[in-house]
């Protein structure tokens, strides 16, 4: 999907209806302005990531980061990169983030890429990364 047209405030708007819609009503959607890194969140069990046999049961959280700019891949591959990294660090770090996200959905306009060592493996580490300072079960 092309998100050239979008601005930030657009592509989280997107984020949020696509969240209800995917995971279903159980879903609070915050509005616009500070979100406490969060564009929506569930508490709960939700039909996901693949129902019925694997689905989600615990608090979690969906966030959206929008680049504006294309910068070429690996730019923008690795701005993705230190946004989530940037993020997971507030979650661990910060005493107002509560509770703690066990489930965690990363939204971005960056094409990711799925070559070995590219920008999906990239995020999967940062994750990977975060897991012992969070209870995260799932992204």
């Amino acid at each position: 999907m092309n998100f050239q047209g979008f601005s930030t405030g657009s592509f989280e708007q997107f984020i949020r209806a696509l969240a209800i819609k995917l995971l279903g009503p159980g879903i609070t959607a915050f509005g616009n302005g500070p979100d406490g890194g969060r564009e929506a969140t569930f508490q709960g069990k939700i039909n996901f990531p693949h129902p019925p046999d694997n689905t989600w049961d615990g608090y979690g959280v969906v966030q959206a980061k929008f680049k504006e700019k294309n910068e070429g891949t690996q730019k923008d591959q690795d701005w993705a990169a230190r946004q989530l990294n940037v993020e997971l660090t507030k979650w661990e770090r910060s005493p107002k983030r509560n509770p703690k996200p066990e489930f965690f959905i990363f939204c971005t306009n960056v094409e990711l890429s799925s070559a070995a060592n590219g920008g999906r493996a990239a995020l999967e580490k940062i994750f990977k990364d975060h897991e012992k300072a969070l209870p995260l079960k799932g992204h």
